[in-house]
Formats: structure tokens, C-alpha cells, sequence
């Protein structure tokens, strides 16, 4: 039965929202206030033909802070109790025995809508041994129980406009671990493991990317009347020679770290996650491997099912292995005819840009879910093929 649960008050005491999932609850440690320390050294050096470098360990440490998958944390559950049952099988088939529902029926005559497992006859003993039995879940949103730590060392090479060029290298070497974070790509997450114990969700970030290089520039190429090069040339021959400039940004990075998952349970502790047993370090396989089933991880099996009623060995991310990196270049040029007989200051630009100007393609990350035929196999790419455009400009 469903509609829409009528305004009640508190008229109806322990039936009130009785089978409703989406209670939202408040626990006493969630007025904490998240605070965020950092702290930074560097050295700037200037160096011959206006350029500068620098280098700087940047540190920054989160406290209290939201957790980033919100609405995953239930609040209703056991607490430090279940501890002792992990792996206890005799106790996991106990509790997941169905029962009688002395719930079921029980607000229809007050016109409360039954939902959820208590719309059931039975339902599972874990249900009935819960401090708020009457609910499905009790969420907590955003509560303030994560913690973050960031380690990086920053380098920056630029060069100020001069002969023509300017250019900006940047390289990060860098570290990022909390209890809670997305991605940001759309990436699954796992959610807690332990709702007893947040330190087995501890593991680098999904969001960190431990190595990133980039470089940009701008060089007015040296051909041309005034120029380097053809300072004199004739002005017919310096409309198809002179006024050429290129740009690009190139990237070079890691990835994001992998996470695995299980295609299905096998049978998990009531109240807890349940991720992949890990009986070894994994390593990256060849490129020319990714395309088959198992194909991305040099050694598949160190990924396992766990034992029955146990909530697995693998953290919560890999730091070992990350997903397909970025190789990567944007790059476009440009030519400019000058107008000046025609109008004074006037011109006219061509341009042409590159987008993956080489065409290299990206991988997706694989698939992680031990179980899955498809696990350990890219099947899919994540970025465009080059795109090139063009277009025409007039000045005046």
C-alpha cells in the first residue's frame, strides 16, 4: 500500500512513520564544527630569460568533516555489539531468519501507509533486534565523522612573455587520505564498511591523482618582415610566411585510484558492507592486455570472494593501482593578415584548433567487480576522438 503519509503529530506515539526508510536522524556528535589546518614552505628562484622557479610542500589536514556519501550512514543499527559476530555464521543465519512482522497491519486502522520490509508478514530477526525496529532506516546526512590529510610537493617552472614565447610547466607529486570522498567522474561508492568502525573506510581518496604534469605556452613563431627570420622578406611572401602563432596545453597524469566492489554478497553480517577479500598487493597489467576479462590486473585472483557472514580484506580504494591515466594535448594555430591598406589596425585571423590532437585515446576504468565476467576488462573509452575546428575572424 502506499499514498501520501497524512499529517499526524504525534497522536499516533511509536506508529508514527512506522516502515518509513527515509527518517532522518540526528546524533549527538553532529554539532561538531569541521575546521581545516594548513601549512606550506617554498622557494622561488628567478632565472635567466625572464623566467621564475618554484617550489613549494603545501600539508592539509580536515577535521570533522561532512561525509561525502549523504544519506549512507543508518543510524539504526546495534553498535559495538556486532563486533564480536563478524564471521559468526550460526549468528548471521539467526539473524537473517524471517519471523513473524508484529508490525504488519499494525497502523492501517490509524491510517498509516505500510511500507518497506514491514509491508511483509515476516520479516528478518535483524529487523526485530534493532533500537528503532519500527523504522527501515534511520539516515544521517552529511554528518560531520570524516577526516582528510594532504601531502604535496608543487613545482612551477614559467617564463614570461619574451622573443615571442611565454610558457607555465607545472608538476605535482601528491598524496590525499579521508573516510569519505567522491570522485567526481561518476565512480561507484562503496559506502561504509563497518558502521562500528570508520577507520576501515580510511584509504587514499577517490579523488586523488598522485602525479600531474602540465605545460602551456604561447609562441609567436620567429618567420616574417621584423621578424627573427625574414626580418626584409617581401611583403607578398610575408602574408603566407609571417604572423603564425601557435598555443598548447599538454597533461600527463595518473588517475584516480580503483575501487573494488562484488558482483553479488555472499551473504553479509546483517547491518555491515561487504567488499572483496585482497590476499595480495595487485599490480597493473600491459596496455595490450585491458581489452580481455581480467586483462587489467597482472594477477586477477589476489581478488577473492570473502567467507560467508565477514565483510572482506580490500580497502576502500587501491593505492597501488589506479585507473587509466591522461596523455593528453589541445593545440591550435593561428595566422594573421594584416588589413591596413584597406583600414588602419584592421586584420583578419585564421584559426585552427586541436582538441586530443594526436588522437590518443583515454581509457575508462575497468570494471571492479569481482564476480563480474567482464572484472579486470576495460570495455569502454573516456575521452572524444580529435576534434578539429576551424574559423575566420575579421578585424576592423
Amino acid at each position: 500500500m502506499g499514498g501520501i503519509a497524512p499529517i499526524t503529530g504525534r497522536s499516533l506515539g511509536l506508529l508514527t512513520d512506522l516502515g518509513n526508510g527515509n527518517v532522518i536522524g540526528y546524533e549527538r556528535t553532529m554539532n561538531q564544527t569541521p575546521y581545516e589546518q594548513s601549512w606550506s614552505f617554498g622557494i622561488e628562484r628567478q632565472l635567466p630569460g625572464n623566467m621564475m622557479f618554484d617550489t613549494e610542500y603545501i600539508g592539509k589536514k580536515g577535521t570533522h568533516l561532512y561525509l561525502g556519501r549523504s544519506g549512507d550512514f543508518n543510524l539504526d543499527h546495534l553498535g559495538p555489539s556486532e563486533e564480536q559476530h563478524i564471521g559468526d555464521a550460526a549468528w548471521g543465519t539467526a539473524m537473517a531468519t524471517l519471523v513473524p512482522n508484529p508490525f504488519y497491519g499494525a497502523g492501517l486502522a490509524q491510517g498509516v501507509p505500510q511500507t518497506g520490509e514491514l509491508l511483509s508478514t515476516q520479516v528478518s530477526a535483524y529487523q526485530l533486534s534493532l533500537p528503532y525496529p519500527q523504522f527501515q532506516a534511520i539516515a544521517i546526512n552529511g554528518a560531520p565523522w570524516s577526516n582528510s590529510n594532504y601531502q604535496a610537493l608543487q613545482l612551477r617552472l614559467e617564463k614570461r612573455f619574451s622573443n615571442g614565447l611565454q610558457l607555465l610547466a607545472t608538476y605535482v607529486w601528491s598524496k590525499t587520505i579521508d573516510e569519505s570522498s567522491d570522485s567526481g567522474n561518476g565512480a561507484p561508492n562503496i559506502g561504509t564498511i563497518d558502521p562500528n568502525n570508520f577507520k576501515l573506510d580510511r584509504a587514499t581518496s577517490q579523488y586523488n591523482i598522485p602525479q600531474v604534469f602540465q605545460f602551456t605556452y604561447v609562441y609567436r613563431l620567429p618567420f616574417g618582415r621584423g621578424k627573427h627570420f625574414g626580418a626584409t622578406m617581401n611583403s607578398v611572401l610575408d602574408a603566407f610566411v609571417g604572423g603564425w602563432q601557435t598555443t598548447g596545453i599538454w597533461r600527463f597524469d595518473d588517475g584516480q585510484p580503483l575501487q573494488v566492489s562484488l558482483a553479488g554478497t555472499n551473504h553479509p553480517l546483517p547491518g555491515y558492507g561487504q567488499v572483496p577479500d585482497m590476499v595480495a598487493t595487485p599490480h597493473r597489467n600491459s596496455k595490450s592486455q585491458w581489452l580481455v576479462p581480467g586483462g587489467y590486473f597482472t594477477d586477477p585472483g589476489v581478488f577473492q570472494e570473502p567467507a560467508a557472514w565477514t565483510i572482506g580484506t580490500a580497502p576502500r580504494t587501491l593505492p597501488w593501482i589506479s585507473q587509466p591515466g591522461t596523455s593528453n594535448a589541445n593545440l591550435s594555430l593561428f595566422k594573421e593578415f594584416s588589413l591596413n591598406k584597406l583600414r588602419e589596425g584592421a586584420h583578419l585571423e585564421f584559426r585552427t584548433e586541436w582538441f586530443n590532437g594526436f588522437n590518443h585515446p583515454q581509457f575508462a576504468a575497468p570494471n571492479t567487480s569481482v564476480g563480474n565476467a567482464q572484472f579486470g576488462e576495460v570495455t569502454s573509452q573516456a575521452n572524444s576522438p580529435r576534434e578539429v575546428q576551424m574559423a575566420l575572424k575579421l578585424y576592423f
